[in-house]
């Protein structure tokens, strides 16, 4: 009996703070940003100019992802973390998950925000959304998180 009670108690906690959610930054916080302008940004701005960060889980990324994309998941982000300097650097940062319904994205481009970088920007139509469109899509050729070398 105490062990279902605990499970629920955990589980209305989840449910009432979410996941990746801080108090100090809100969605009005994070702009959004749409396909055609995250096409744009891969087919012709400058690498160093923006960074693009998968929320998926790695397994996701390694299965493929947006071109020049980092894996970068919620777990990997204590809230209150330092940016890598490559993010934090970067001119902007976007940040997508799976679709268009993805709090762990959300999550991420808070805790990006709330660490520092305040030019970061949610793709909100994510992964699904770009391989409909049947854009290009890389894989890591070691099997590794890191994005593919052109």
């Amino acid at each position: 009996m105490v062990r279902p009670l605990l499970m629920l108690c955990v589980l209305a906690c989840v449910g009432v703070f979410g996941v990746g959610c801080t108090p100090d930054v809100s969605d009005k916080d994070i702009a959004s940003i749409d396909l055609s302008a995250v096409r744009r940004m891969v087919q012709s701005e400058k690498p160093g100019s923006y960074k693009l960060v998968d929320a998926r889980k790695s397994a996701e990324y390694r299965l493929g992802h947006l071109p020049g994309a980092i894996s970068l998941p919620i777990t990997a982000i204590p809230e209150n973390a330092k940016l890598d300097p490559a993010i934090a650097d970067s001119g902007s940062v976007v940040v997508y998950g799976a679709n268009p319904g993805s709090g762990l994205a959300r999550g991420v481009a808070k805790r990006i925000y709330l660490a520092g970088q305040k030019k970061v920007r949610l793709f909100e139509g994510g992964f699904d959304a770009w391989v409909a469109a049947g854009l290009p899509v890389e894989k890591p050729k070691d099997g590794s998180d890191e994005p593919a070398k052109p």
